[in-house]
C-alpha cells in the first residue's frame, strides 16, 4: 500500500522547514519531494510539520526485580522516539531473560526498539554493582580475564555493547575497576564487534575511560573539560552522551534506590547516578548543579567545535507517568542549540549519529526509525 503526505513542511538533519511530499510505500518512506506520482491514498497535511522519530542513547528499563518496564517503552514510541539504548540493567532479573524479552518487544510495531548491554561489568562494591551490597545489579569480576570472558558472554547473549561505570568523584575511597580489567574489557569487545560505554562524571573520570580506550562516555563531564582532553577524545572518535537534563527540574528516583536527583535527570550533574554518590560524598546544591549544568553544555560546544561526535540522551529511569516523561528530549535538544550546534545538527545528534553510535538494526531502522511525526 502507498500513501502520499502532501505539502509538508519538513524539519529534519538535512531539511529545514522546506515544503515537500512524502510517499510512504509499505510503513517505509520511499521518496521525498514533488510530483511523487499516485498513491493508494493521499493526505493533505498543509500547515503541518513533520520531524524525524528520535534516539535516545542513554535510558534504563530494566530497574525492576518483578518486570521490565514495557509501559515505558510503548510510551516512547507513541511520544516520537523511535529507538532507545538501555545503559545497563539495574535489576537481579536474568540476562538471559532480558534477552528474549528484548528480542520479543523488538517484534512488535507499538514499541520502540530497545537496544541494551545487560549487566555492567564491575567489581564488588563498585559503580556498577549498585548501591547496596545486598543487592548487587551488575556481573562482579576479580580479574582481567574474567571481565574478558563476561564480555564474550554479553555478545553469546546478543547484546551489542557494554556498560562499565566509575565513582570518579571519590575513586580513592570506592572500589573500582582496575586499568586492566578496564582495558580487557575494550579490548575483547573490539574482538567481538561490540561497543563499551561508560558512566563518568567528571574529567577524572573520563581520563581513566580513555585511558582504557572507552569509545562512549555515557555523560558530558560536570567540570571544564581541558582543551588536550578534547582534542584527543574528537581525534579518535569517541562519543559523549549529552544527559545534561533541565536545571530546574529534579528526576524523582525509584522507590528504595539511592541516587540523587540530578536537574532534569538522574544523570545529570553530580555524574554518579542512577546508583548513588559514594560514601561521605556531598551533594551539590541546587546553585551548584545549575552551575554544572552550566558547564556540561560549554563542553558540548566545545566539544563540538572540535569535530567530536555527540549523542542525545536522558538518563531517564523511573517515571509516575511515562506517557508525560518518556518522549522526544527536549531539555537536551535546548542544551545543544544553546552549545551553539545549528537546528540541523542538534537534530542529526538524536537521529542519524545517534543510530550510528547504537547500531539500531536496518530493520529497525525500516520499521520505524525513518517515520515522521505529524507535530
Amino acid at each position: 500500500m502507498t500513501v502520499l503526505l502532501k505539502n509538508a513542511v519538513l524539519l529534519d538533519s538535512v531539511r529545514n522547514n522546506e515544503t515537500a511530499d512524502v510517499l510512504v510505500t509499505d510503513s517505509t518512506i520511499t521518496a521525498i519531494g514533488r510530483d511523487l506520482g499516485p498513491a493508494d491514498r493521499e493526505f493533505d497535511l498543509s500547515g503541518c510539520t513533520l520531524l524525524p522519530t528520535f534516539i535516545d542513547a542513554h535510558v534504563h528499563v530494566a530497574v525492576d526485580d518483578n518486570a521490565f518496564r514495557e509501559d515505558a517503552i510503548r510510551a516512547w514510541a507513541y511520544n516520537g522516539v523511535s529507538t532507545v539504548r538501555e545503559l545497563g540493567m539495574l535489576s537481579q532479573l536474568s540476562q538471559a531473560d532480558y534477552a528474549k524479552w528484548i528480542e520479543t518487544v523488538n517484534s512488535q510495531p507499538e514499541t520502540a526498539t530497545v537496544v541494551a548491554v545487560g549487566n555492567y561489568i564491575d567489581v564488588a562494591g563498585g559503580y556498577g554493582a549498585g548501591p547496596n551490597p545486598n543487592h548487587p545489579v551488575g556481573t562482579l569480576i576479580t580479574t582481567a580475564e574474567e571481565a574478558a570472558e563476561e564480555v564474550s558472554l554479553h555478545h553469546k547473549l546478543g547484546y551489542p555493547g557494554i556498560k562499565i561505570g566509575i565513582h570518579d568523584g571519590r575513586m580513592d575511597l570506592t572500589p573500582h575497576l582496575s586499568p586492566e580489567m578496564a582495558k580487557a574489557i575494550c579490548d575483547r569487545a573490539r574482538e567481538d564487534g561490540m561497543w563499551v560505554a561508560a558512566h563518568i562524571g567528571i574529567c577524572r573520570g573520563a581520563q581513566f575511560m580513555q585511558d582504557a580506550g572507552v569509545p562512549d562516555l555515557a555523560h558530558t563531564p560536570s567540570d571544564p573539560m581541558p582543551d588536550e582532553m578534547i582534542r584527543f577524545m574528537a581525534e579518535n572518535g569517541v562519543v559523549m552522551d549529552t544527559t545534561v537534563g533541565d536545571p530546574d527540574k529534579a528526576m524523582e528516583p525509584p522507590p528504595g534506590m539511592l541516587m540523587p536527583g540530578g536537574p532534569g535527570g538522574p544523570g545529570g550533574p553530580g555524574g554518579d547516578a542512577p546508583m548513588g554518590p559514594p560514601p561521605g560524598m556531598v551533594m551539590p546544591s541546587p546553585e551548584e548543579k545549575r552551575k554544572q549544568w552550566k558547564t556540561m553544555v560549554e563542553n558540548l560546544g566545545r566539544y563540538h567545535r572540535a569535530g567530536g561526535r555527540v549523542v542525545i540522551g536522558t538518563d531517564l529511569i523511573h517515571s509516575r507517568d511515562f506517557m508525560k516523561d518518556a518522549v522526544i528530549p527536549v531539555p537536551e535538544l535546548r542544551a545543544l542549540t544553546g552549545a551553539g550546534f545549528t537546528l540541523q545538527e542538534t537534530i542529526a545528534a538524536g537521529t542519524i549519529t545517534a543510530a550510528e553510535v547504537v547500531r539500531a538494526s536496518t530493520k529497525a531502522g525500516r520499521r520505524r526509525n525513518n517515520f515522521f511525526m505529524v507535530v
